[in-house]
């Protein structure tokens, strides 16, 4: 018999450039073909991660083929890919650097623990401390003196956050 029709989980609208997640309730012995434009990703499980690397309407389709050689019918799901509006969508909604001001200790809040490369720099713009870290590790300026600084957090898709520091001694 042809394999039953699935849903495909996973968000409706997404932010070019990010990395998502879809999948299907899997069955034994089945493989799955995805078929989609504006990302770049392949599976034949029944998860896929897609890169999004353009922008508008994109059609996700999944046909899945049952041990059997049993063709099901074509699973779809709408996406709209969009611009991000402001460098904190590329991080998410709830980024946030605590306590700032500070003495000389910054922590990032995400929501997600991920790998990313910070760049802090004085005021006249010169580069004091460059490292790439998780974002559940604190930013050491200790040694730094009293003034403003700007941080840039880049992840590792290549997405970028600049915020202002103040540091108070």
């Amino acid at each position: 018999t042809n394999p039953v029709l699935k849903t495909i989980n996973g968000k409706d609208t997404v932010l070019k450039g990010t990395t998502e997640i879809y999948n299907v309730t899997g069955s034994v012995g089945s493989s799955y073909n995805w078929l989609f434009s504006n990302g770049n990703g392949r599976s034949y499980t029944n998860t896929l991660n897609i890169k999004w690397t353009q922008l508008g309407d994109v059609q996700l389709k999944m046909v899945e083929t049952n041990s059997g050689t049993c063709v099901g019918d074509t699973a779809i799901k709408n996406i709209y890919v969009k611009q991000p509006t402001g460098n904190q969508e590329w991080f998410n909604e709830g980024l946030q650097i605590y306590p700032n001001p500070s003495e000389g200790m910054f922590y990032l809040n995400t929501i997600e623990d991920q790998l990313i490369s910070v760049f802090v720099y004085d005021f006249a713009g010169r580069l004091i401390l460059e490292r790439t870290q998780k974002t559940n590790e604190p930013i050491n300026l200790l040694n730094q003196t009293e003034g403003l600084y700007h941080i840039k957090l880049e992840d590792f898709q290549g997405n970028i956050l600049y915020k202002k520091l103040q540091l108070i001694k």
